[in-house]
């Protein structure tokens, strides 16, 4: 019976956490808020690629900064022509979210729907959290679907 009480404790600590959470991201209409953008990997290192390419240009890179360019220059060019060819065929981008990411939150965390909230899907990722993943059979069936890659990012695919 302690053991339940604890559990009670633990689980309403945790629901006012959320509840909070969610409260204190409403926007608030008195004073609008500046946007700020979230960048995907791909536009963080094409940021990073062409820093250093101006750079580069005014020959100012040193060694360790010239292999980072040739890493990111051939990383940025695989998902841009990966995305040239997906755009081509009809297909969504590249997300930008890793499939290895996504499969170990479910593995350690998904009863708690950690996984749906990083693939992008907030109210399944609330519902898995409250209901502790559908009492463990939700958050199973989602491991068996991301081992497989049936659940995929919002709005793209994984990156790898």
């Amino acid at each position: 019976m302690e053991i339940l009480k604890k559990l009670s404790y633990s689980f309403g600590a945790l629901l006012a956490v959320v509840l909070f959470m969610s409260v204190s991201t409403l926007p608030n209409t008195s004073t609008p808020a500046p946007t700020k953008a979230k960048q995907t990997p791909l536009e963080l290192f094409s940021n990073v690629r062409d820093a250093l390419q101006s750079k580069a240009s005014q020959s100012e890179l040193n060694k360790a900064e010239a292999r980072v360019l040739k890493i990111v220059d051939k990383k940025v060019g695989k998902w841009e022509a990966r995305n040239a060819k997906r755009m081509a065929k009809g297909k969504k981008p590249v997300a930008g979210k890793s499939w290895m990411t996504a499969l170990l939150l479910v593995i350690f965390v998904g009863v708690l729907g950690i996984h749906r909230f990083y693939l992008g899907y907030t109210w399944q990722g609330v519902v898995q959290l409250l209901t502790l993943g559908g009492f463990g059979i939700w958050s199973l069936i989602d491991l068996i679907r991301i081992i497989t890659r049936d659940l995929q990012p919002n709005g793209g695919s994984y990156i790898d």
